[in-house]
């Protein structure tokens, strides 16, 4: 097989699966003043972990949701989100699998932010007034799927005091708010419904609790809340609620210590791939996940200095994963930078043994100023229902102006490009540490006397090469990131992925 051959079929594995690194590390964006991605529709290389990302907008307008709303079709079909040019504002259509935009969608609804798909498909449910509506994407036809006593949702349809609120797995169950809201705007009375059976659940009092986050639980059965307490020290920082879908067995979550979680972002999803459910959030010592049946706690991700997290394991997308967006609030990667800040993270959601935590990419969304992140220039993740498409938007291409941000597409788990089964195995090869900082040593289990070597960046070009002298090589001068390093002699040819720190 010949040597360049080797290299182009190893690099292209490299770049599908790049994002197995090592855990723990720091690991800093290249080129972070500098880098610009390509137009819509263009896939680009991450040059640190080999991912591939497709630009879909260029527009700088997309204005997203929260990343714990399901914002892919039940069949993962048709992906939504409002987007502020051409103007006014509007929910715009995509591809879910190709991430093609497919149109813009009439001007249907007041505040594009509180759609939700239902389990049709092609329909996406609103509040307006006393009914709740459904809207076809394909006919653009509307539906009444349910009329009510009084008016459903806030002043502009938001259900339930909150944008994270969702349908359940089944698309079916949803929960509503009903009837006058309190100075604050929070919801008086709360129930679930069913928009397939009409069956209604009982109604529930929510004026002492103060909620401004509710949700159905992915399989049904749950009620999750974050109340709001102008009363607290900080503003904001209330107390997590959980209870059964009729409102019985009422549960505060709470820190291992008792203390109050607050309303720090959270996603619900399953454990170990079952119908276990928990809430992912985080806590002291990293992202942690809280099992709903006893509110016992697992550890899935340790990491201090954890920025600001948005989550997406919606619709129990993944039962064994969840996705994380971590927040680096523009940091100096020169001066202040910790691992995982400004990644998009894959963490398997397991009570037991071990999974593969997968770092995926730079998702390169932050703040000029190294402020706190607020809602304009947040990263946000949106996970499919297989598992198999990671949409996200970020301000990459212009972060000094607050909400230019665009949509971007990753293909997770994409299957090896030019797989062959003369792709060395590395079972020779050996290279120490790895992930290196200074010098990187190779054992070789061959008897040749004189090797060369030569690394190689993402794009396939030669960054160093030289004769391998006493099995070191110095790496001093390589940037952070992914490379594929060369062994060969004039008659073998060895090679291996390593990481720069």
């Amino acid at each position: 097989m010949g040597f360049h051959k080797r290299i182009l079929i190893v690099l292209l594995i490299l770049m599908s699966h790049a994002f197995t690194v090592v855990l723990g590390q720091i690991i800093l964006p290249s080129d972070y003043e500098t880098f610009k991605p390509p137009v819509a529709g263009e896939w680009f290389t991450d040059p640190v972990f080999g991912t591939q990302i497709k630009r879909l907008t260029d527009t700088q307008s997309v204005f997203g949701f929260n990343g714990e709303r399901a914002m892919f079709s039940s069949d993962d079909q048709y992906f939504v989100i409002a987007v502020d040019l051409p103007a006014p504002k509007r929910l715009h259509l995509f591809d879910g699998r190709t991430g093609d935009l497919i149109r813009i969608l009439p001007n249907f609804v007041s505040d594009r932010t509180i759609v939700r798909w239902a389990y049709d498909p092609e329909v996406l449910v609103y509040a307006e007034g006393n009914k709740l509506m459904g809207f076809n994407v394909v006919t653009d036809a509307t539906t009444t799927l349910g009329t009510f006593s009084e008016p459903i949702g806030d002043a502009t349809g938001k259900l339930c005091g909150g944008d994270g609120n969702d349908f359940d797995d089944t698309g079916e169950w949803l929960l509503l708010n009903k009837g006058p809201q309190d100075a604050n705007g929070l919801p008086g009375e709360m129930f679930a419904y069913n928009i397939r059976t009409g069956e209604t659940g009982p109604v529930k009092d929510m004026s002492s609790y103060l909620l401004d986050y509710c949700t159905i639980s992915p399989s049904g059965q749950y009620i999750v809340g974050t109340s709001f307490d102008p009363a607290a020290a900080t503003p904001g920082v209330g107390k997590k609620w959980i209870w059964n879908r009729d409102w019985t067995n009422e549960r505060e979550i709470t820190k291992s210590d008792g203390s109050r979680i607050g309303n720090a972002h959270m996603d619900l999803a399953y454990q170990d791939g079952t119908d276990e459910e928990c809430l992912v959030t985080k806590l002291s010592g990293g992202i942690w996940a809280i099992r709903f049946s006893d509110l016992k706690q697992f550890n899935i991700l340790a990491a201090s200095e954890l920025s600001v997290i948005m989550y997406s394991a919606v619709g129990g997308s993944s039962r064994n994963h969840i996705f994380l967006a971590v927040e680096s609030k523009g940091l100096d990667p020169n001066v202040e930078w910790f691992p995982y800040l400004g990644e998009l993270v894959q963490v398997p959601l397991v009570t037991t043994g071990t999974g593969a935590i997968s770092r995926v990419a730079h998702h390169r969304a932050r703040t000029q100023d190294g402020s706190f992140h607020y809602f304009a220039d947040q990263p946000e993740p949106w996970i499919n229902h297989a598992g198999d498409r990671l949409f996200f938007r970020s301000n990459m291409d212009n972060y000094t102006e607050p909400g230019k941000n665009d949509l971007y597409m990753i293909e997770i788990n994409k299957p090896p490009l030019g797989t062959n089964d003369e792709i060395q195995k590395n079972n020779e090869i050996q290279v120490y540490p790895n992930p290196i900082n200074d010098f990187v040593y190779v054992s070789l289990s061959s008897r040749a006397t004189q090797y060369q070597y030569q690394i190689f960046n993402l794009s396939g070009e030669v960054v160093q090469e030289g004769l391998l002298d006493s099995n070191k090589i110095n790496g001093s001068s390589l940037r952070s990131g992914v490379y594929v390093l060369n062994i060969l002699s004039q008659s073998e040819s060895y090679s291996i992925k390593v990481v720069k720190n």
